[in-house]
């Protein structure tokens, strides 16, 4: 009640039994869980989500909540979508090209060097725009 102070009496009432039903309903999913009795995991997630939106539209009754922005869809493009799902953890997100056949970010090397081949970013060893350097 003190967390939602916009509450009506019922609403609180409502958002408490709900609250205790959804405790039980996980507990009961845990057990189900250790015991692997699929079923029962199945019945509990359902029962778990219906306590959460009873909970939930008890809370909404008197709050509201922004709605987020739809998300851009991802790229069909494997490099693009690296980029945009893996953020700064991919090489893509980085401006970085990924070694071919490999986890490894290259970068290009200077023209003034000879042919484009890419340069592991890890080792430092050279490698070629077709794979990882031999050896390595």
């Amino acid at each position: 009640a003190a967390a939602m102070p916009k509450l009506s009496a019922d609403a609180i009432t409502s958002a408490g039994r709900a609250r205790s039903r959804f405790a039980e309903d996980v507990e009961a999913l845990r057990d189900a869980c250790r015991r692997r009795d699929k079923p029962g995991q199945v019945r509990a997630s359902q029962d778990a989500s219906a306590a959460l939106t009873s909970y939930l539209s008890a809370a909404g009754s008197a709050y509201a909540v922004e709605q987020a922005e739809a998300g851009r869809p991802y790229s069909s493009d494997p490099e693009t979508f690296a980029a945009q799902y893996f953020g700064l953890l991919s090489c893509e997100g980085q401006g970085l090209k990924r070694i071919p056949g490999s986890n490894a970010c290259g970068e290009r090397v200077a023209a003034a060097r000879g042919a484009p081949t890419l340069l592991d970013r890890i080792t430092g060893a050279p490698s070629s725009v077709t794979g990882p350097a031999a050896g390595g």
